[in-house]
């Protein structure tokens, strides 16, 4: 079943380190918990890409996810 691997998967237990709107550190959550949360468009990822700093939303990190994955 390949929802269940998806659902189990080591990646989703790994930490992510929650900002607040100043970009000082808050919690740490799971990757589900994070996940969850910017899909429904409470949190936003900010990624280091070539020494900057860019952020997305939920449809947006879809992409860019879609994109490394064709080219890797």
């Amino acid at each position: 079943m390949v929802a269940g691997v998806v659902a189990d998967s080591p990646a989703l237990a790994s930490s992510v380190l929650m900002l607040n709107r100043h970009y000082l550190a808050v919690r740490v959550v799971n990757a589900k918990r994070a996940l969850t949360l910017l899909y429904r468009d409470q949190v936003e990822v900010v990624a280091v890409e070539d020494g900057h700093y860019n952020s997305y939303d939920f449809e947006s990190w879809c992409e860019v996810s879609q994109a490394r994955e064709k080219f890797e």
